[in-house]
């Protein structure tokens, strides 16, 4: 008895998947194709027919897929833009120390701009400086992700309370420092963990200051 059954299950056809996730699934891995090469090689050797025989697919496939070169990078900037994006919940509790939580809040930043695909988000800022709608799709993007991260920071310190203005300074302060951290974390820098600890506690410095100037 137990055999046969195991017989009809072994037997039984898988469930098809639908075309619509056929093709969503198809797409997403020539999207992370693309980001694997642009990330291992650079802008300006990202070819279609190198993304097609990383994902092991056709030429063909990437076109049905975008109809250009620009199309494919959109897709991608699309695919790695919400990564820029990160969940302040963490410090967001008044019981700790301010100390804490601003050191806490540039790991959890860092944590983010330590991956590929930061770094791929830049290729693609460098590698489309002619290219004026990259450019102009890219800034917009930039501006939503800056209004959305100061106001982030506003609510995770409204206890403080830190005013919108102020949260917009801090979260330039410390990108652009991590931006710099980022860039050299290519390089393999070693002091790349005391850099952090000396930006956490600037950006303390900073974030009362700034908390004392909208007092």
């Amino acid at each position: 008895m137990s055999h046969s059954v195991q017989q009809s299950s072994e037997s039984a056809p898988r469930a098809r998947r639908k075309p619509q996730e056929r093709s969503a699934q198809t797409r997403r891995k020539l999207l992370d194709a693309a980001i694997g090469l642009l990330h291992e090689q650079g802008f300006s050797r990202l070819t279609v027919n190198d993304v097609a025989h990383r994902a092991g697919l056709t030429a063909g496939a990437v076109q049905y897929h975008f109809r250009s070169s620009r199309d494919l990078i959109h897709g991608v900037i699309n695919a790695v833009f919400p990564i820029l994006r990160v969940s302040l919940d963490q410090i967001a509790k008044p019981e700790q120390p301010l100390p804490a939580r601003i050191g806490r809040l540039v790991d959890l930043y860092w944590e983010l701009y330590r991956r590929p695909e930061y770094l791929v988000f830049w290729e693609i800022v460098f590698g489309a400086r002619d290219k004026a709608d990259v450019r102009a799709f890219l800034h917009s993007l930039v501006v939503k992700n800056m209004q959305g991260a100061s106001a982030d920071l506003a609510r995770a310190f409204s206890d403080v309370p830190l005013r919108p203005q102020a949260a917009m300074k801090l979260w330039t302060f410390i990108s652009s420092q991590l931006r710099g951290l980022a860039l050299l974390s290519i390089f393999k820098d070693k002091n790349i963990k005391a850099d952090l600890a000396i930006l956490k506690n600037s950006a303390y410095r900073v974030f009362v200051e700034l908390t004392e100037q909208s007092i």
